[in-house]
């Protein structure tokens, strides 16, 4: 059987520009361990962290949710300070919530109904550490508050309450 030279060629520049880019799109290509986003009335921005721990968050940022120190909207993602140690985010009403693998809850963003934790009404632009503790396992945000669970299995919430969401057994 005889080798066909040109046949030989475009199958050798294929599995080549195959290899290439194969390795060029893993290269560049971002492996997140979760991804939270939040949109219509919550703020319209997503959040991830990536294998290395690091946090990212993109999109609109008109109260600081994204951590960054400002309040200028990202295209693309963007880097939340240089910890490495992030385990968990979560997304609400332009107010971000996330988990550190020491246990330590953190917040930041709006906070116009005490919905960060922190003891206040005021919005923060980068990320505080908020409520006691290094237990910390789960957080889940909702419009306006936001609810986080121990390791001893307690809940815990703050923010709004209208509606009886923070399960505190009282209504309005």
């Amino acid at each position: 059987m005889k080798l066909d030279k040109k046949n030989f060629r475009t199958k050798y520049l294929y599995y080549l520009f195959t290899l290439i880019l194969f390795n060029c799109s893993t290269l560049f290509a971002q492996c997140w361990l979760q991804i939270a986003s939040a949109s219509y009335n919550q703020g319209f921005y997503s959040a991830g962290i990536q294998v290395d721990g690091t946090l990212w968050c993109w999109g609109q940022n008109n109260f600081g949710q994204l951590g960054d120190g400002t309040t200028t909207d990202k295209l693309v993602p963007t880097q939340v300070g240089t910890d490495t140690d992030w385990a968990m985010v979560a997304l609400g009403i332009n107010s971000t919530y996330a988990i550190k693998q020491n246990g330590t809850l953190w917040a930041w963003g709006s906070n116009s109904d005490g919905q960060l934790g922190d003891g206040t009404n005021t919005g923060r632009l980068l990320p505080a550490q908020v409520l006691p503790g290094t237990t910390w396992l789960r957080i889940s945000a909702g419009e306006q508050f936001m609810i986080a669970q121990k390791s001893d299995g307690t809940l815990w919430s703050c923010g709004n309450d209208d509606l009886d969401q923070l399960g505190r057994g009282t209504l309005p």
